[in-house]
């Protein structure tokens, strides 16, 4: 993908990609209507992050460390008060995880009350679009008796690795010349 032709404010040239059909980003597009809309989806994506409790949360942590630097607040309330804030923040964040947590168990749930898949004929179970599907059966190895087994090898994963290695390369001599190169050129960079 080609990269940006627009220029950053600090006469940069722009690293983001640019939008299909385009030479410049969404952010450097010379059609007005784009670049707004750009400018206004960036601000709508900023200001759907920031969470209310949070940022008044913020403001009142602020007030308080203002008032404790004027002395209006003396340390011992102050330190009090940010303990306070230390666990309303938490019990917060335990309220949304619990919340997520509800939402994951009834999903579940839902999975478990549909039952076991209908394995009665190939077409029962079709993934639904944009699944990522299985692989293709003339993609498969097929099954080697002769090949290194991990139970063979006790752990020691780096001996079953180099024989299954061993077992599947091409023998020296049925490879060209050329092929032989490339491959000691590989590993003797």
């Amino acid at each position: 993908m080609a990269a940006c032709d627009g220029t950053t404010t600090e006469g940069r040239s722009c690293r983001r990609p640019a939008s299909r059909g385009e030479s410049f980003c969404a952010a450097h597009s010379p059609d007005p209507e784009r670049h707004a809309a750009h400018i206004e989806a960036s601000v709508a994506g900023g200001l759907a992050r920031q969470d209310e409790g949070a940022t008044s949360l913020k403001a009142e942590v602020r007030e308080l460390m203002e008032a404790m630097r004027g002395r209006v607040v003396s340390a011992g309330v102050g330190s009090v008060l940010l303990q306070g804030f230390r666990l309303l923040r938490e019990l917060d964040a335990a309220a949304r995880l619990e919340s997520h947590t509800d939402t994951l168990v009834e999903s579940i749930q839902a999975l478990r009350a549909a039952g076991p898949p209908d394995m009665s004929e190939p077409g029962a179970n079709v993934p639904p679009r944009g699944a990522v599907e299985d692989t293709p059966a003339d993609t498969l190895e097929e099954y080697d008796e002769d090949a290194p087994k991990w139970e063979d090898y006790a752990g020691r994963a780096d001996a079953f690795v180099r024989d299954s290695h061993a077992h599947r390369a091409t023998p020296l001599g049925q490879l060209s010349v050329a092929e032989r190169r490339k491959r000691w050129q590989s590993a003797h960079p």
